[in-house]
């Protein structure tokens, strides 16, 4: 099976900003255009607001599938002809880009349950 979380960013990948402590992508020595940061707060990425989508905090709810939903977009952007991952979350988004994403592409509208369709529709 393919693995596509390569890196955990911990404590020594942060940095304090606006009297905050916060993940630094600038630690990880990469090219920004092939990271992509999972969190459930924007603020805990500021210097590196374009590589983040925001998704719920888990919060212990069996019936969570927020990870498992996602994994198809990432999927996607790991694919070669995605050159910078920070254009696809310009364009959708920080806030769940991957269903925005899957609205655009058709083969993916089966992983919108209707109540999200609704939303986009408003």
């Amino acid at each position: 099976m393919e693995t596509l979380i390569n890196f955990y960013l911990g404590r020594e990948a942060c940095s304090k900003y606006d009297g905050k402590i916060i993940k630094d992508l600038n630690y990880i020595n990469r090219s920004l255009g092939n990271v992509i940061v999972i969190d459930g707060d924007l603020n805990n990425v500021k210097k590196n607001p374009d590589n983040v989508i925001i998704i719920p905090d888990f919060l212990g709810n069996p019936n969570d599938q927020e990870l498992k939903v996602i994994i198809p977009f990432l999927k996607e952007m790991a694919k070669s002809e995605v050159k910078d991952v920070r254009e696809v979350i310009d364009k959708y988004g920080n806030y769940k880009t991957y269903l925005k994403y899957y609205k655009d592409h058709p083969k993916y509208h089966v992983l919108l349950p209707d109540k999200v369709n609704n939303i986009f529709n408003c």
